[in-house]
């Protein structure tokens, strides 16, 4: 039996169903609080920062103080 033969008897297509605009909406809504929760996350960390790391970073101390004064909405 050829691998021609065994590819044609294995294969099965399905039907491709558009995602229904539905499911796009709340895949949208779900990357959005996720995108904001991982901001809240990276803020709050990096506000827990010592000085010493802040340094080895190359972080200025004003920088971090404006970018942890954001609202989690604001990038």
């Amino acid at each position: 039996m050829s691998l021609n033969t065994l590819n044609a008897k294995h294969t099965e297509c399905s039907p491709v169903t558009p995602a229904s605009p539905k499911a796009g909406f709340v895949t949208a809504i779900t990357n959005t609080i996720l995108t904001w929760q991982e901001r809240a996350n990276m803020r709050h960390n990096l506000a827990q920062l010592d000085q010493e790391n802040l340094n080895d970073m190359g972080i200025d101390h004003r920088f971090v103080q404006s970018e942890i004064k954001k609202p989690f909405w604001q990038s």
